[in-house]
Order: structure tokens, then C-alpha cells, then sequence
């Protein structure tokens, strides 16, 4: 079964929620400020409540959602150490 333009826009949105969400977690791991790691953690949770909210509506299309990339984001997070490491 393909997916119509609806269930692509949607599965693109709840990845892109996704992703965003473990960035914000990541960000949260590496600040020093705990003001701003709370912050971090409470962005990527309403990221992740996006997401779950836009896979209910994708599941009622008849669709079920993607996942991030994993190998891409393992990729990313490694680069970002190596980053703040060198900094």
C-alpha cells in the first residue's frame, strides 16, 4: 500500500517530532545550566506528546508510523560530543 499525501505529510511531522525531541535531549545531557537542561527535557517531552498525538491520527488514515533514523542519529550524537568536547 502507498501513502497518500496526508499519511506522508504526517509520518514526515511525527519524525521530524521525534528527531527534535532527542536533540533537546541531548542538549539537556551536555549544558551545564540546570535551569536550561529542565528546559531541554521539558521541550523534548512535549515533542514526543506531538508526535503520539500525530501517530493516533496517522493510525485512523490506516498507516502506521516511521521511526527516526537510528544510525543517523547515533552518527549525529557522536559528532555532537566530539564537538563540545573540542570547544
Amino acid at each position: 500500500m502507498f501513502r497518500d499525501d496526508r499519511q506522508t505529510a504526517l509520518d514526515d511531522c511525527i519524525v521530524s517530532c521525534k528527531d527534535v525531541a532527542i536533540h533537546y535531549e541531548e542538549a539537556a545531557g551536555i549544558v551545564d545550566d540546570a535551569q536550561l537542561s529542565e528546559l531541554f527535557k521539558e521541550v523534548a517531552g512535549q515533542r514526543r506528546e506531538m508526535a503520539a498525538e500525530l501517530e493516533r491520527h496517522l493510525l485512523k488514515l490506516g498507516d502506521v508510523p516511521s521511526d527516526p533514523d537510528s544510525d543517523s542519529e547515533a552518527a549525529r550524537e557522536l559528532f555532537l560530543r566530539i564537538k563540545t568536547a573540542l570547544s
